[in-house]
C-alpha cells in the first residue's frame, strides 16, 4: 500500500453536499450498483462529461464499498501531481474455512478409525 500526496490537484468534488444539491442529487443515487450494471449509469455519465475538460485532473466521489467514506479519481492527465509517500508491504491470504459439517464429512476413509 502507498500514501500518495496530492497536491494543486483540481478535481470535481462530488461528494460535497451543496454541490450534490446544486445539481439535483443525493448522495445514495451515486453509490448504487457495481461494474456495467445500469445503477452506474449515472456516475458513468458525469465522469465522462467532467473528463474531458483539460483544467480537470480527477474527481471525488462517495465510496460504495465503505459507506460513508470517499473515492479520490484521478485522471492520467493528473499523475504528474501526484507522489508516492510512505509505502508498506501488505500481504493477502485467502485461507477459505471449511464449513463445520464439512470438516467432519471431508475424509470418509478416516469413519471408525482410533
Amino acid at each position: 500500500m502507498s500514501e500518495l500526496l496530492v497536491e494543486g490537484l483540481p478535481v470535481v468534488d462530488i461528494v460535497n453536499e451543496l454541490a450534490l444539491d446544486h445539481v439535483g442529487l443525493r448522495r445514495e443515487q451515486l453509490i448504487g450498483g457495481y461494474d456495467f450494471d445500469p445503477e452506474t449509469d449515472l456516475c458513468r455519465a458525469i465522469a465522462a462529461e467532467v473528463r474531458p475538460r483539460p483544467a480537470v485532473c480527477g474527481l471525488l466521489v462517495p465510496s460504495a464499498a465503505l459507506p460513508g467514506a470517499d473515492v479520490l479519481v484521478i485522471f492520467p492527465a493528473g499523475f504528474r501531481r501526484v507522489r508516492i509517500g510512505a509505502q508498506q508491504l501488505v500481504a493477502l491470504v485467502v485461507s477459505p474455512q471449511p464449513e463445520p459439517d464439512q470438516e467432519a464429512a471431508a475424509d470418509p476413509d478416516d469413519e471408525g478409525r482410533t
